[in-house]
């Protein structure tokens, strides 16, 4: 099966894409059958509409036979990452205006990317 991780809806623009905090788009990895991201985020209201988060997230495979030639040929050659994300919201008329600033050692071209949405997530 066919693995996707990145960005921050799931199945926004793969049937299994899994949300991962430290890609602005979904890419493609094959490592195992199994695999696990996890977030830990700590989220304060500084005004009435306005947040502020700031996520901590983590993704590794559990399982899976990997020979040093197939996971170099996925931009992936590790089995674990790590990212962090700070991220203002705003609640407006047509829903959630979200703006992050995310780090990831593995983000491409620079561990550094922003994400920017705005309304709800159908």
């Amino acid at each position: 099966m066919e693995s996707y991780i990145g960005g921050i809806t799931p199945g926004r623009f793969y049937e299994n894409q899994i949300p991962y905090i430290g890609y602005n788009m979904p890419h493609f990895f094959s490592y195992s059958h199994a695999e696990v991201v996890a977030n830990i985020d700590f989220r304060w209201q500084i005004a009435p509409k306005d947040y502020i988060s700031f996520t901590v997230a983590g993704f590794s495979t559990l399982a899976g036979n990997i020979d040093a030639e197939q996971a170099a040929s996925f931009r992936l050659n590790t089995l674990t990452d790590y990212a962090f994300a700070i991220q203002y919201g705003h609640k407006s008329f047509i829903g959630p205006i979200l703006f992050n600033v995310h780090w990831s050692r593995y983000n491409q071209p620079s561990p550094w990317g922003v994400y920017l949405s705005a309304g709800f997530d159908f």
